[in-house]
């Protein structure tokens, strides 16, 4: 029986897919290490966007008790504030906040000390949407959480109409507009 080499070609790549998948989102979970250091980076480009991340903070035993917003303000050289505030599951219906429920999963893993990449990741997406032209870096960039605490169990409900407590994660500035968009 003849060998297909195009069915071996296709086999081929599925599995090298396949195995630098499961390597990327391994090194994703794995605790700081020299492994993790060294891949992290190609790791984050390739499974945030497609909300491949794990967020271990989500569950049990200490999951996450507070809404939160995570937002970019930036102000360009001419002094001119734009936000951009990243979609929650508050925004959709449940047929539509079904498929993004990532969302909140990266506004959580954000909030995380060692995630690092992961906030400036959050705030170059941020500039290339709101659309700041070129001619208006350098971009001051300020990444923040509005936290609206829960109370502990046995407490009287948080007053609806008091603001939600602003964080700032991180701030950064981009000198040109080369700096935001990816290579």
């Amino acid at each position: 029986m003849p060998l297909n080499w195009r069915w071996t070609a296709k086999k081929l790549a599925i599995s090298a897919f396949l195995i630098v998948h499961l390597f990327l989102v391994g090194i994703i979970n794995l605790p700081a290490s020299f492994l993790r250091e060294r891949f992290f980076t190609v790791a984050v480009y390739y499974l945030l966007p497609l909300g491949l991340d794990q967020a271990w903070g989500m569950f049990a035993p200490n999951p996450v008790m507070h809404a939160m917003t995570l937002e970019v303000l930036t102000v360009d050289k001419n002094g001119i504030q734009r936000t951009y505030t990243f979609p929650k599951m508050t925004d959709f219906g449940v047929w539509e906040a079904f498929p993004k429920v990532r969302y909140s999963k990266f506004t959580s893993s954000c909030g995380e000390a060692h995630k690092k990449s992961y906030r400036e990741f959050a705030v170059r997406h941020a500039i290339r949407q709101l659309k700041i032209p070129a001619d208006a870096f350098p971009v001051e960039a300020d990444l923040i959480y509005q936290i609206i605490e829960t109370p502990p169990l046995g407490e009287p409900a948080r007053d609806p109409m008091l603001p939600p407590i602003p964080r700032s994660l991180q701030q950064y500035r981009f000198p040109s507009m080369a700096e935001v968009t990816p290579s």
